[in-house]
């Protein structure tokens, strides 16, 4: 549909399956590991079947470049898709069907948009 903003201002990224090609199982955990996206803001937000946010016990919707805990390197993240409690970056995802991750990027660097590849996106892996 119609978007209000152009692609030089944001990009919006979706997806229902892992880095292997398979379908996010809502059973299952994951972890999403990336490096900070040259853009002025992202974040990372899961969805349930119906599009909507997924309700949960700590009431945590979504990750971005302010609120995620890096790695010790200060640019490297690890956050975990699960239904099951995590010490950290935990992003939860019980009571669904169908999970579907949407990544936005605003005002990413005209060499992000440019060269916007699978290299430089998340990894999603099952774990």
């Amino acid at each position: 549909g119609p978007y209000a903003l152009t692609k030089k201002e944001v990009i919006y990224l979706s997806t229902s399956t892992d880095s292997d090609g398979k379908p996010l199982d809502p059973k299952s955990d994951y972890v999403i590991s990336g490096k900070k996206l040259d853009a002025k803001y992202w974040s990372i937000t899961a969805y349930n079947e119906n599009g909507f946010l997924i309700k949960n016990p700590i009431n945590k919707y979504s990750y971005n470049l302010e609120n995620v805990k890096y790695e010790a390197d200060s640019t490297s993240y690890k956050i975990n898709l699960s239904g099951t409690e995590k010490a950290e970056n935990w992003l939860p995802i019980s009571n669904v069907k169908k999970t579907t991750l949407i990544i936005r990027l605003y005002l990413p660097s005209d060499k992000l948009r440019d060269n916007l590849t699978v290299e430089t996106l998340p990894l999603i892996k099952k774990i």
